[in-house]
């Protein structure tokens, strides 16, 4: 046995072992669109939607002024996941959310930074 499918199965095990913590979570995918220079807006549209199973954890961060603002890192295992696009967005929880890039992935697990659509 190979250590990259050993590390493959304990992924899965993983997942599986974490349960409810771990949410159904719908990538909805969208077309690369084009950019407007004029009104500065870009369009894309709908192309299709998954639902896959994420951790999600709520980061906080502390602004200068004394506030505080927050965003979810999601935990995606990599095989179920294909390429994010700039326009493609998350829902869980009945919201929708952003992808902000860089995503962090070690080839097994994705990590995405995400902001609440508003």
């Amino acid at each position: 046995m190979s250590l990259d499918s050993l590390v493959k199965r304990n992924v899965d095990l993983a997942f599986k072992l974490i349960g409810t913590l771990a949410k159904d979570i719908t990538i909805n995918k969208y077309s690369e669109g084009s950019f407007d220079f004029s009104t500065g807006t870009s369009t894309s549209e709908y192309v299709s939607s998954i639902v896959v199973k994420g951790v999600v954890e709520k980061v906080t961060k502390k602004q200068q002024d004394g506030s505080h603002s927050f965003y979810y890192d999601i935990l995606f295992k990599q095989s179920d996941v294909s390429d994010f696009g700039v326009f493609d967005t998350v829902t869980f929880d009945s919201k929708t959310y952003k992808l902000k890039t860089p995503f962090e992935s070690d080839g097994y697990i994705l990590k995405v930074k995400t902001v609440e659509v508003a």
